[in-house]
């Protein structure tokens, strides 16, 4: 079906594991708006700060805190170590080896969806990098292989955009042809893909793209509905599995309570018109500083400490009850 089987599910980026964070409130705050997923940093740097030399204990915690919850955890594995580079792909793939073989399934912790790198389509997550298609296409195959060596069943979301920042190689000094770029690299890529993990950060999700297959929309933003765009080019590869939506939102340090609230009413109903997309991960759940120097903490949907809602908040609690 146009599900994939697959119940819709329901997430937020909670940063269980992140400094200073009150775990039992934000997961009692994160079911009460409908929410039963965190996705959260397994970061390699952390976990593998010398080659082969594996420190668990944090994660290990995480785990044990959220199954108690009856929170599933999504796990996202990237950000290289100071003793390697991003593009080791041998070295990566051992790292998501040895991450499976003690969370994945039929382990205790039993994750069976695991997201490999967080935008790797940014400098900054590429070990501050020009970010490399091919690279990561390696990366990815390596990582899948070995995963599935260990547990054959666990899921691997691959990340995709589809926008004017820059990258080497491939056939575009820009992000128009990342998901070419990555196929051309390794064309075998589409079998060891079970899902796609997009951010389609920009302005209102209703408004049209500009122009057919572009990734502005018709006010000049990124357009969230460059989803359809990403979305094509992978099924021009034979490549039809369910969509992620991993992080969305707005800064209200960039736009009014009004504005946020009409943007997630708007995201809830063009999700609804694509069936293929089955998840959503609000970025996120609190803010985190009260004196911001750049946007991200104001993407939080719970005001720093008092954490009452934002408008945000009171679309997401009806919305996620919609999405089935």
């Amino acid at each position: 079906s146009e599900t994939f089987g697959l119940p819709f599910v329901k997430g937020m980026n909670a940063s269980l594991k992140g400094e200073g964070s009150n775990g039992t409130e934000d997961i009692a705050k994160m079911r009460s708006l409908g929410v039963s997923w965190t996705r959260e940093d397994l970061a390699w740097s952390e976990a593998e700060p010398q080659k082969g030399v594996y420190n668990w204990s944090n994660f290990d915690h995480l785990i044990a805190e959220t199954k108690a919850a009856g929170i599933t955890v999504l796990p996202i594995l990237g950000y290289a170590p100071s003793w390697t580079s991003p593009t080791n792909a041998a070295a990566y793939a051992e790292f998501v080896a040895a991450a499976v073989a003690r969370y994945g399934p039929g382990t205790s912790a039993n994750l069976q969806w695991w997201e490999l790198w967080n935008e790797p389509y940014f400098s900054y997550a590429w070990g501050n990098h020009t970010p490399e298609p091919e690279a990561y296409a390696r990366d990815y195959l390596a990582a899948a292989e070995a995963a599935k060596s260990v547990a054959p069943t666990v899921k691997l979301l691959i990340a995709a955009d589809y926008q004017e920042s820059a990258q080497t190689g491939g056939t575009s000094p820009h992000e128009f042809n990342w998901v070419g770029d990555m196929f051309t690299a390794v064309p075998t890529l589409g079998k060891w893909i079970d899902g796609v993990s997009v951010h389609p950060y920009g302005g209102d999700p209703s408004l049209p793209l500009k122009e057919a297959g572009g990734y502005l929309d018709t006010s000049g933003q990124w357009g969230f509905q460059r989803i359809n765009t990403i979305h094509e080019k992978f099924l021009a590869h034979g490549v039809n599995v369910p969509f992620w939506i991993t992080e969305e939102g707005w800064s209200t340090w960039e736009v009014s309570e009004a504005t946020l609230a009409h943007n997630y009413t708007d995201l809830l109903t063009q999700i609804k018109a694509r069936p293929w997309v089955r998840a959503l991960f609000p970025f996120g759940l609190r803010e985190d500083d009260p004196h911001p120097t750049n946007n991200q903490p104001g993407f939080g949907l719970l005001k720093y400490g008092t954490l009452a809602p934002k408008s945000g908040w009171t679309v997401l609690e009806a919305g996620f009850k919609t999405l089935v």
